[in-house]
């Protein structure tokens, strides 16, 4: 396979009974590879969306390594480190993923299922390195910001900018999930909003919202949608407020009308993980 790990430390983690999941950094991102004794299928990348990180994608991993190689790669802005970020745009995250995945896998083509911001990364991805993606899935991406998802990355920012990375935790969280999943959670609420705080910097985040929505015209989705050539499927929450017409990027990429979670809000793989993970294998076999 040619893995070339250079960077950082690792921890060996046994998450299942016949793959090998190491946690490192490489390339001065944070990674779990989890390997598959005999994949049959070409390695998968979940890229999280923004203040998520590594732990709220772990349950996904042993459905979805029984035949394949797995990596949950968290984009630069994530994590505590602020010193280690100033280019966080959509084509510099795209060409720090490439490298990371070819000290893993040399060349190989990957399968990348990205959410929300990592969806945008994924697209960047394909547009900057089109011979580094196979085939893609996207998660609560649409093809225009709704109203309310413009007045969100707003209040998000004004937050950040007065340096309270709890009140945009908060307001992140209340804005990802749909209500009734909301309420479902109720008590554990406020344990992701410590875990927020505790993993992310106001610096890497701000980075992220001035930098990586919206900044560029030429990296918005719309436009990166005219140049990407791959294919795949799209997933949205019936219930997402932060997007609008999903519908118009599944017809830009030329690809089949998106599914529609029922009830759902815009954090589709965490309210609605096991009909996600189908989704996903059903269009990276």
């Amino acid at each position: 396979m040619g893995r070339k790990f250079l960077l950082g430390w690792f921890l060996c983690v046994p998450m299942l009974a016949t793959a090998l999941s190491t946690t490192q950094y490489l390339h001065q991102q944070r990674c779990l590879l989890t390997e598959c004794p005999k994949p049959r299928l070409p390695p998968l990348v979940l890229l999280p969306g923004m203040a998520q990180s590594i732990a709220a994608w772990e349950s996904h991993v042993p459905a979805l390594a029984k035949d394949r190689h797995v990596l949950i790669y968290e984009p630069m802005g994530i994590g505590p480190y602020q010193e280690a970020w100033s280019d966080v745009s959509l084509p510099a995250q795209a060409d720090r993923l490439d490298e990371t995945l070819q000290t893993i896998w040399d060349n190989e083509a990957v399968h990348v299922a990205g959410f929300s911001l990592g969806g945008r990364i994924a697209m960047a991805l394909g547009c900057q390195h089109p011979e580094r993606l196979r085939k893609l899935h996207l998660t609560g991406v649409s093809l225009e910001r709704s109203d309310g998802g413009q007045l969100q990355l707003m209040g998000w920012l004004d937050h950040l900018e007065h340096g309270s990375i709890r009140s945009f935790a908060w307001s992140a969280i209340l804005a990802t999930y749909s209500p009734a999943y909301l309420i479902q959670q109720k008590e554990k609420i406020p344990l992701w909003v410590e875990s927020i705080c505790k993993t992310h910097s106001v610096h890497g985040l701000r980075l992220l919202l001035e930098q990586a929505h919206d900044h560029d015209p030429a990296w918005s989705v719309a436009a990166m949608a005219q140049r990407l050539r791959v294919l795949g499927h799209l997933c949205v929450g019936e219930n997402d407020m932060l997007g609008h017409n999903t519908e118009g990027l599944a017809h830009a990429l030329g690809w089949l009308a998106p599914t529609i979670v029922s009830a759902a809000g815009h954090a589709v793989p965490m309210e609605a993980g096991r009909l996600w993970r189908e989704d996903v294998k059903n269009t990276l076999r």
